[in-house]
């Protein structure tokens, strides 16, 4: 019953995507399983539980990303459970995050990009090369970010003087 609660309140009061709510349902299902195995309700469940059920992700191979994922789902579930007055106290609140590797950006040759981006300028016959070719111009001269690139809209360029206003 608090589960179908969670649900409508993640997808309602937080309105979080149908695929974030169906990670979350996951993630209840998963933890459901352990308090069934130990024989546990939400409201049994102390920081030595938490630390237990994480750890036991750990040792079945689950990456720190993948165990942090959980734990803020986790977070989230007993957050409500404690606005919802069905704990006293959360648990989750001394779990800390596991670290994780930090990746390192790949990165493009510098002779390999002037060769892709001088044959991309000979190559400009139509709108679509154009386009591509600009936009390769920008991610790789000024290290825009994918997610900003995508916000331009044609009113940030100047197509007379060739300049890019935004």
């Amino acid at each position: 019953m608090l589960e179908k609660e969670f649900i409508r309140f993640l997808q309602i009061e937080k309105r979080y995507s149908e695929h974030t709510v169906i990670a979350y349902k996951h993630e209840l299902e998963m933890f459901q399983s352990f308090l069934d195995r130990e024989g546990l309700t939400v409201q049994d469940i102390v920081y030595r539980d938490l630390r237990h059920y994480f750890a036991q992700m750990v040792e079945s191979g689950k990456n720190a990303s993948s165990v942090n994922r959980s734990m803020s789902s986790m977070r989230t579930y007993f957050k409500f459970l404690q606005r919802e007055e069905c704990i006293a106290k959360n648990p989750m609140t001394l779990i800390k995050a596991l670290k994780t590797a930090k990746k390192l950006p790949v990165v493009v040759e510098k002779e390999k990009l002037v060769r892709l981006l001088d044959q991309m300028g000979q190559e400009q016959d139509g709108f679509e090369s154009c386009r591509d070719y600009m936009v390769m111009e920008l991610l790789f001269g000024t290290g825009i970010r994918l997610a900003e690139l995508l916000k331009i809209k044609e009113q940030d360029i100047d197509f007379l003087i060739k300049i890019f206003l935004y």
